[in-house]
């Protein structure tokens, strides 16, 4: 059994994310991925799963930001589903790259995204040897889009704040 977790990027700074966060009632850990990026950790619920989708289409729904769910499950693969004020506008799996992948991601990264550098790490390419299992290709794909992967590499359930700078619990 491989590692499996589920995440949220939002577009948008640390306080107003924890303000929305709390308002929905989400029991969460959040912490900055980058400028005006929020990596939300969702508490797991049965199956030690949490649906990021869900909570991506009632955040950016009421707030109107975008917003990125991810989900690697057993190692094996990745699925990454953008939201724009709450309503799917496109998904990447691991296991079928898209040629648009690319582009209709970097607008969730920050600075000058290379789309040459994030295409290659949606397709799985990289310079060493070995497999390259789901949550290894997760964090080339947040590095090429210049994020801090730590908050999006993890599960609730594993989770410790004091390893994760900036991190605040959020409480429903």
């Amino acid at each position: 059994m491989g590692t499996s977790y589920q995440t949220l990027l939002v577009a948008a700074a640390i306080e107003p994310v924890c303000d929305a966060l709390t308002a929905a009632g989400v029991d969460a850990i959040a912490l900055p991925a980058a400028a005006n990026r929020t990596a939300v950790i969702p508490r797991e619920g049965a199956l030690d799963f949490a649906d990021p989708g869900e909570l991506a289409e009632r955040i950016g729904a009421g707030t109107g930001w975008a917003t990125l769910a991810n989900v690697v499950e057993d190692s094996d693969w990745l699925q990454l589903e953008a939201y724009r004020e709450g309503r799917f506008v496109h998904r990447y799996r691991s296991d079928r790259p898209a040629p648009d992948d690319a582009a209709r991601l970097a607008e969730f990264g920050t600075g000058e995204v290379d789309t040459a550098r994030l295409g290659k790490a949606l397709r799985g390419e990289f310079d060493g040897k070995g497999p390259v299992y789901a949550e290894f290709q997760h964090r080339l794909i947040l590095n090429a889009l210049y994020l801090d992967a730590r908050g999006l590499t993890t599960a609730y359930r594993w989770a410790d704040t004091s390893d994760l700078p900036g991190a605040v619990k959020v409480n429903p």
